[in-house]
């Protein structure tokens, strides 16, 4: 019972501590998405 217990608590820590993972590495990348969408950006005055 107690084995179980500690088991799942563990499984419970890492699910939590990969979610973190992947929120941080998504923070990220969002700096580096929006500084290629401004270098696509033609420059101010020149429109099509």
């Amino acid at each position: 019972m107690l084995c179980g217990v500690l088991v799942l608590g563990y499984f419970l820590y890492k699910v939590v501590e990969l979610r973190k993972k992947k929120r941080n590495q998504k923070t990220k990348l969002r700096p580096n998405r929006i500084g290629q969408f401004l270098d696509n950006l033609p420059p101010p005055g020149q429109t099509a």
